[in-house]
């Protein structure tokens, strides 16, 4: 079992507190508490002081943050006013989006696969030669896992 530690979620937890609070103590300055919480959030995270670290608790409430977000967003759109032909352009512009967002994560699947296969092999280049050769001989892309794997037994498996 994992060890799971609540300290982080404490801390974030006072800091949720704290901002609205001292924010109102203050009625001259006029800033959202939100705009507080993710600055602060950002100098006791991981990036500047590190007192804070993403661990299982703090991510687990973040899923919850994240679904709760979105919830709230969806009961902000108005129904109604999706009639006709904005209907039609809100629904190509999804399509779009979808596709797009397909097209470019198979995209960055397919350079991180090649960044693994290169960085794999930085060491070895009689293995990198027979990997080039054969990506080569089937054309690039094609067959790309069942020809890594048949490389990976064949160089490295022993």
């Amino acid at each position: 079992m994992p060890d799971v530690s609540f300290v982080g979620l404490l801390i974030v937890a006072i800091v949720a507190f704290l901002a609205p609070l001292l924010l109102g103590l203050s009625p001259a300055r006029r800033l959202p508490s939100v705009v507080v919480e993710i600055v602060v959030g950002i100098i006791i995270g991981p990036s500047v002081l590190g007192w804070v670290k993403v661990d299982l608790p703090i991510s687990i409430l973040s899923v919850f943050g994240l679904a709760f977000l979105l919830f709230l967003a969806g009961l902000e759109v108005e129904l109604e006013r999706l009639r006709g032909r904005l209907l039609l352009y809100v629904s190509l512009a999804f399509l779009a989006s979808l596709g797009l967002a397909l097209l470019v994560g198979y995209g960055l699947f397919a350079a991180g696969q090649a960044g693994h296969i290169t960085a794999a092999h930085r060491d070895n280049p009689g293995c990198n030669r027979a990997w080039s050769d054969r990506a080569a001989a089937q054309g690039r892309g094609r067959k790309l896992y069942r020809l890594w794997t048949t490389h990976h037994r064949r160089c490295h498996v022993r």
